[in-house]
């Protein structure tokens, strides 16, 4: 009986000891990676592990350009969207190491006109995202952080040059300067 009862009172505080150490929490992250991508993240889990869903935006940039002979017109356009899961491990009381691999799926477009060329692309690109990086805690509820963002995707879809239509498919993988996210974190 008194085994038991030792037992018992052992798997308890084990349980109770557990649940104090890990904190549910939920974050909203702005995230800006070059100068002009930028989107959310929202962050749900507990202060070890976070599942996490993200937007990127790439600001749609459209311009024309007035040369004496012509005019050049540019038009381009990305969206992206990822889910993964993050996990987190103190080096001290602020900061973090983060790591993870998340789903991603993007989508871009864009539109050339000159005096003699017309060049539009349109890009499907499923993929998977490799995390790592550091969260710095600046207090209970804000934090900043930067990840690197390896990826390896599968691109289709077409391009078309002065009426001429061929398809676009193929793996890429690597490191990009896009890869690279500066992130704002609220708490909640």
């Amino acid at each position: 009986m008194k085994k038991s009862i030792i037992v018992i009172a052992i798997f308890t505080s084990s349980i109770i000891c557990n649940a104090q150490e890990v904190i549910k929490q939920k974050e909203i992250a702005l995230t800006f990676s070059g100068l002009y991508s930028y989107g959310l993240t929202y962050s749900f889990g507990n202060s070890n592990a976070l599942w996490r869903f993200s937007t990127l935006y790439s600001v749609q940039a459209k311009s024309t350009t007035n040369y004496p002979t012509y005019d050049l017109l540019v038009n381009s356009m990305s969206a992206g969207a990822s889910l993964g899961k993050e996990f987190r491990h103190s080096l001290s009381h602020k900061l973090f190491i983060r790591y993870g691999i998340e789903l991603s799926f993007s989508y871009d477009h864009n539109y050339y006109k000159s005096l003699a060329n017309e060049h539009e692309d349109f890009k499907y690109s499923p993929g998977i995202n490799l995390l790592g990086g550091i969260l710095y805690s600046i207090s209970d509820n804000f934090g900043a952080g930067v990840l690197l963002l390896p990826y390896f995707e599968y691109q289709t879809g077409k391009d078309i040059s002065n009426g001429v239509e061929s398809d676009v498919s193929g793996f890429a993988y690597g490191l990009s300067s896009s890869s690279a996210q500066i992130n704002l974190i609220v708490k909640f």
